[in-house]
């Protein structure tokens, strides 16, 4: 019978909606335990016949433990009962070990969680554990190991057995590892393979270190067994394709040294022709200057003779005939200068230096200026226009664009050029030099940098066609680029490019 119960035991009634007066005072409890029915009644028995074991002194304490969950919450309690003084009953607690048992079913739940993530690792990494017990060397292989092994589940195993899944060639120093560990307590790590039973060969790593007991006397041998035949295999593969990409080098370093001494000898040979083609050009170039000019003078010697000692009477067509001599001698005189030029500008070494193109224009402008004092042309010159190249071949570039640019806008109410520069599309700064002069055809833009091309007529414009073409071969050897964008009657905007590596290269 309940005697008397604490507080505790009244909330706990009233927290599970028992009788809330009394709370079991004066009930039997050995009778409420023995009636339980339903899935707590095997523990309900068992609390009942501890209870009585202590009551009739066949023990001296009982305790258990017990699940009393609710709706809402899981909990664990743990009965006690221990004897009163002089055998006048029992005293009976129940302890509230609910965060115990959790930590502990959290405990458990993290280990399963381990041991499944380690079953996963293991498959997935192909290792295996193994242990191997002394004296009576009994051995233990995980599924994974079995596994590797082709082992049944049934068969039992056993250091003969295991050993002769190893092929014959690495018996023997498997054997003499596992002795040494046995005997002294060796570590070992051992790459080789083992045979199937099919005949397959599996390149497996293994380890085994000894265990000892408190006393330092080996009593265990355990380790891992890897399946690393993926590995060895791509070893095996990298090592082929090491010796293919050796042989492949050694070949193309062959072929690079052959094509160098053949390119060297190009090399050689195109830098003799290169040197006999300029020979010829120097040679031609005296020949222009020194065969062609001594006839050309005789020519205008000749023509001025002719037209002192003409009869006064002599006819209009006679001394029209005579000018025409003349006049083609003089023009014929420039354009062998201006050819002499041409080809001197491909032998001319370049000065490098930095280069104020803006302080050329000034100087160009101002020249076109003095020699036209009547006509009144704006220039727009932008800031900071500084180049890398030779001055001196830069100045005959302005003083052929500036010059056309002077030329071609004669005629305008309003004439006006602009030098400046800008970056383009690719990212390369680009130079320009606009007029709003008479223009041209774009159908025509072929013929701009050609010798002795020309758009307009002789007689309307001043000039022998090569000053487009020597602004491009200077051009050309500063790494760059030059063309022209025009309308008729909308002026014309000629751009050129420096130093543009790739163009530089090949200059």
């Amino acid at each position: 019978e309940i005697l008397r119960v604490n507080r505790s035991w009244r909330d706990f009634f009233v927290a599970n909606d028992m009788r809330q007066l009394s709370a079991g005072v004066g009930d039997n409890y050995l009778t409420i335990c023995r009636n339980t029915q339903g899935p707590e009644r095997e523990q309900a028995l068992a609390a009942a016949s501890g209870i009585q074991a202590v009551l009739d002194g066949e023990v001296a304490e009982y305790s258990m433990e017990y699940p009393c969950h609710s709706p809402q919450h899981q909990r664990w309690f743990q009965l006690l009962a221990s004897p009163l003084a002089k055998g006048q009953g029992v005293m009976l607690m129940h302890l509230n070990i609910t965060a115990r048992r959790l930590a502990q079913l959290g405990m458990a739940q993290e280990f399963r969680q381990s041991q499944e993530l380690l079953r996963i690792a293991s498959q997935v990494g192909r290792i295996g554990a193994w242990t191997i017990d002394l004296p009576g060397y009994l051995v233990t292989l995980s599924s994974e190991t079995r596994a590797i092994f082709e082992l049944s589940d049934s068969l039992k195993a056993t250091t003969v057995n295991v050993t002769s899944y190893y092929a014959p060639e690495e018996r023997a120093g498997i054997s003499a590892a596992f002795a040494a560990c046995v005997r002294d307590g060796t570590p070992y790590d051992i790459e080789a393979e083992i045979v199937l039973g099919d005949g397959k060969r599996v390149w497996t790593r293994t380890i085994g270190e000894a265990q000892r007991n408190d006393d330092g006397k080996i009593i265990r041998v355990q380790g891992a067994l890897q399946d690393i035949s993926s590995r060895k295999h791509s070893d095996a593969q990298a090592k082929r394709l090491r010796l293919r990409l050796t042989h492949t080098l050694k070949r193309e370093r062959d072929e690079i040294a052959r094509l160098n001494d053949v390119l060297e000898h190009s090399v050689v040979l195109r830098t003799q022709q290169l040197q006999s083609a300029n020979e010829e050009l120097k040679a031609f170039s005296y020949s222009i200057a020194h065969d062609l000019r001594s006839p050309l003078s005789s020519i205008n010697g000749f023509a001025k003779l002719l037209d002192r000692v003409m009869p006064a009477d002599a006819s209009d067509r006679a001394r029209h005939y005579l000018s025409r001599v003349c006049a083609g001698a003089v023009r014929m005189g420039e354009m062998i200068d201006a050819l002499l030029a041409l080809a001197q500008l491909s032998r001319a070494g370049l000065a490098w230096e930095e280069v104020n193109m803006g302080v050329l224009a000034d100087a160009v402008f101002a020249g076109l200026q003095e020699s036209d004092t009547e006509r009144v042309v704006h220039l727009e010159l932008s800031e900071g226009l500084l180049a890398r190249g030779d001055s001196r071949l830069l100045k005959m570039v302005l003083d052929n664009l500036l010059g056309n640019a002077w030329k071609f806008s004669e005629g305008q109410a309003r004439a006006s050029i602009a030098f400046g520069q800008e970056v383009g599309a690719d990212g390369q700064t680009r130079y320009f030099v606009r007029d709003n002069g008479m223009g041209f055809d774009m159908a025509h833009a072929g013929k701009l940098f050609g010798a002795f091309e020309r758009l307009h007529g002789s007689s309307d414009y001043a000039g022998h066609g090569v000053g487009l073409a020597n602004v491009k071969r200077i051009i050309n050897r500063h790494g760059g680029r030059i063309w022209a964008e025009s309308k008729p009657g909308q002026g014309a905007t000629f751009y050129f490019t420096l130093n543009e590596p790739a163009l530089l290269a090949a200059a």
